[in-house]
């Protein structure tokens, strides 16, 4: 598919989803009173104000916003699935469709325990902290930004365990070195919990910071699981090259390709049919010349007019000269 193809594609899909959550808000706005009934049930026998004109109605347009997107969130999941799984191989849909899906119900999950836990924890010890000073009338605005951004700040801490199975099905993360990172980990939940709280009481932080910790625990479970169902790859499924000498019939391109593969990994490499032919002279480190080879100094000195060349010895005893013998002598072969 071409990239325009592709682009128009995902045109579309960001369209269709951002209609879905519009839809959806507006029609969380037509019930957006019973939605802020129930999110002021936490706060019993607090009296809620409206300082500023019309500040009810952006707080009922910002309550159907959160509430949309929410109701939204599956069908917007569904279009990103659509417009990826396409391009991936099969192992990798097997791996981000249930993440995407798992995804969704942490997210779910971590919306509930705010509003079960950490809302009416935060509640309790902020109006029992100034009881006997101060008369508590709180603004309905500030009231419904400090839950609807401690919710979704729980429903992201609550995406740890999905971004911990990810990394372990990809294999980057082991659970033993996760586990014995928990001191890390305790620091920066309670790092995470004092950010993430939009007040700055410790019963809220510690709360979230010990979901956070939980939350690592499970995903180190999870991990440890993939582990144990990941087949191991044994030693015998990528073999070492072979140093053995090329076959009887091997072609010449056959055997200097092996003998280049020995000398680069520095193996020894058998000698072939031609240097059993004509073995090359064992020389040692002291009798090897350092100057030009006497075959060399033999050819460029001129011949004497008795046919002898001068300064040349005689052949040793037992060993035929190239001249008497009539026949070149071959050279040693160059390795």
């Amino acid at each position: 598919m071409p990239l325009v193809d592709h682009l128009e594609e995902l045109r579309q899909r960001v369209l269709r989803s951002l209609l879905a959550v519009v839809v959806a808000a507006l029609t969380c706005l037509l019930g957006v009173k019973p939605l802020v009934r129930l999110l002021e049930a936490p706060a019993s026998g607090i009296h809620f104000l409206q300082l500023a004109p019309g500040e009810f109605l952006f707080v009922s347009l910002k309550v159907a916003g959160y509430a949309g997107l929410t109701l939204a969130l599956p069908y917007v999941l569904f279009q990103i699935l659509a417009f990826v799984l396409p391009g991936l191989t099969i192992r990798e849909r097997r791996l981000i469709a249930p993440a995407v899906a798992g995804s969704a119900v942490l997210f779910m999950a971590g919306l509930a325990f705010a509003w079960w836990a950490l809302v009416p924890a935060a509640l309790r010890f902020l109006v029992s902290y100034g009881a006997d000073v101060v008369e508590p009338l709180w603004s309905i605005e500030r009231y419904l930004d400090f839950v609807l951004l401690l919710m979704l700040a729980t429903g992201l801490a609550f995406q740890l365990p999905v971004l911990q199975l990810l990394l372990g099905a990809l294999g980057l993360v082991r659970w033993r070195p996760m586990l014995g990172a928990w001191r890390w980990v305790v620091l920066g939940s309670a790092l995470a919990g004092a950010v993430l709280t939009p007040s700055t009481d410790p019963i809220t932080m510690l709360l979230l910071a010990g979901a956070i910790t939980a939350l690592f625990l499970i995903g180190v479970g999870l991990v440890a699981l993939t582990e144990s169902f990941r087949p191991e790859t044994p030693c015998s499924a990528f073999p070492l090259p072979a140093l053995s000498p090329p076959a009887e019939d091997s072609t010449p391109y056959q055997d200097g390709v092996c003998r280049g593969w020995n000398r680069a990994i520095g193996a020894p490499h058998p000698p072939n049919q031609d240097d059993s032919q004509h073995p090359a002279p064992h020389r040692d480190a002291a009798d090897r010349p350092q100057g030009p080879s006497e075959t060399t100094v033999a050819r460029d000195k001129p011949t004497s007019p008795g046919g002898t060349n001068d300064g040349v010895e005689p052949p040793a005893e037992g060993r035929k000269s190239p001249a008497s013998a009539g026949v070149d002598r071959p050279s040693p072969r160059q390795h």
